[in-house]
């Protein structure tokens, strides 16, 4: 089987035409510990075909040396771990991309100051089912 380099491109481009996005909570929003949040995951239209495997949301504390990054420092609390099944709202007027939302409990224990909301998205793109592996964060203020 040849491949190409020049085939690369492509398959990033698909890859990245997977990202989703953290549409709630959003960047400076004051959440409060030992509460209930939504968190909507929103995935861009796509003629690409993959399959979604699972989303794991998380929240990590900030310190004074910044937020932690989940894809290098994980996640301090796993708020959920399960199917994604994102879907467009019926009926659509207004073109809202596919999401979905989660309904998790923060942890009461979670440090007030600065946090990290992060979404890590797990799929299978393309006829030959490729993995994929993608991030979302946001910072919050927690109350």
């Amino acid at each position: 089987m040849k491949f190409s380099l020049a085939a690369v491109p492509l398959f990033v481009a698909a890859a990245m035409a997977q990202v989703v996005s953290l549409s709630a909570p959003t960047n400076g929003q004051t959440i409060s510990s030992g509460q209930q949040m939504t968190v909507q995951v929103t995935e861009p239209d796509s003629n690409s075909s993959w399959e979604e495997v699972a989303v794991v949301v998380g929240i990590s504390s900030c310190s004074t040396s910044g937020c932690p990054s989940a894809e290098e420092d994980g996640m301090q609390y796993i708020l959920y771990n399960g199917q994604y099944k994102p879907a467009y709202p019926n009926p659509n007027p207004q073109h809202v991309q596919p999401y979905q939302d989660f309904t998790v409990t923060l942890p009461a224990t979670l440090a007030k100051g600065e946090a990290v909301v992060s979404v890590a998205h797990f799929a299978l793109i393309g006829a030959s089912y490729v993995p994929y592996t993608g991030f979302a964060n946001v910072t919050v203020s927690v109350a």
